[in-house]
């Protein structure tokens, strides 16, 4: 059984601002946020091929009852995301994003922790499931260093020739 680990041990290997991993993490209110909707929007395109992009979803998923979106802010723009829904007992992260210059930084890192802990605190998820592709070796590395394992390997996953691996986190 994996743990998630919530000491801040972590240290970057590159450059820290300290500014950005003192931002706090937000929240989105659907239907009040929507200059942060609209950055969200931008990023989304910015930051995903057309085929992976949830650019026109976010407001729709904002609203469902099960969908959490938090965020980061920089320079009064949001630096980094995180959508995560749950279902009974379970929590599943739909899509995590950190502006490119910002990588590195401990921004994903503190919205996967926050996003589990939500979770945890507000619906008594026992666990944490997310997708991701193995050629994003860096995505997989930092979720590994949270505790998450791999359960299996789905083929064509993303298209015919990309697969996924579909990772868990069980929480104590």
């Amino acid at each position: 059984m994996s743990c998630l680990n919530l000491s801040a041990q972590h240290q970057p290997s590159t450059k820290t601002s300290s500014s950005v991993q003192a931002r706090a993490v937000k929240r989105l209110v659907p239907g009040k946020d929507q200059v942060v909707l609209q950055q969200l929007e931008s990023l989304e395109k910015r930051l995903f091929k057309k085929a992976d992009s949830w650019t026109g979803l976010f407001s729709k998923e904002a609203v469902r009852r099960n969908c959490v979106l938090l965020y980061v802010t920089h320079d009064s723009q949001v630096a980094a995301y995180i959508v995560y829904t749950t279902n009974g007992l379970a929590a599943h992260i739909a899509k995590l994003a950190v502006r490119d210059n910002l990588r590195r930084q401990g921004i994903g890192r503190s919205l996967v922790r926050a996003a589990v802990e939500t979770a945890r605190r507000e619906r008594r998820v026992g666990s944490c499931s997310l997708h991701v592709d193995p050629g994003n070796t860096a995505a997989v590395g930092l979720y590994r260093s949270l505790g998450f394992a791999v359960e299996a390997e789905l083929q064509d996953y993303y298209a015919p020739g990309r697969s996924a691996y579909k990772m868990r986190l069980e929480l104590d």
